[in-house]
């Protein structure tokens, strides 16, 4: 059953690997600080119609967004860039640069 319809604003999360949202929709993240100890930023599975919005991240994070599967669609990045991670964005099993959209 996929997660919907979650909010997250003005908000810090520490944790050892990144924020994951797998079979969800309709996720809006603003003002959000990562904290992840390894792993991508933010890891979306099969997600739909998510927003990340004035994302946080250490500098030198492994991956800033990991897209995987192929439903994966309807991302937003805005007002974020990931170009402080070593790697922006990396795509795997059937997720396509289509995903993103801006």
């Amino acid at each position: 059953m996929p997660i919907e319809g979650i909010d997250l604003d003005n908000v810090t999360l520490s944790s050892a690997t990144g924020v994951e949202c797998i079979d969800a929709t309709r996720i809006r993240m603003r003002n959000i600080h990562i904290l992840p100890e390894k792993g991508p930023v933010f890891r979306i599975d099969n997600g739909t119609d998510i927003l990340i919005e004035k994302a946080r991240f250490p500098e030198g994070a492994e991956v800033f967004l990991k897209l995987e599967g192929e439903k994966t669609a309807g991302i937003r990045i805005t007002d974020t860039t990931g170009s402080k991670a070593k790697k922006e964005i990396e795509f795997g099993k059937g997720a396509s640069a289509r995903a993103i959209s801006k």
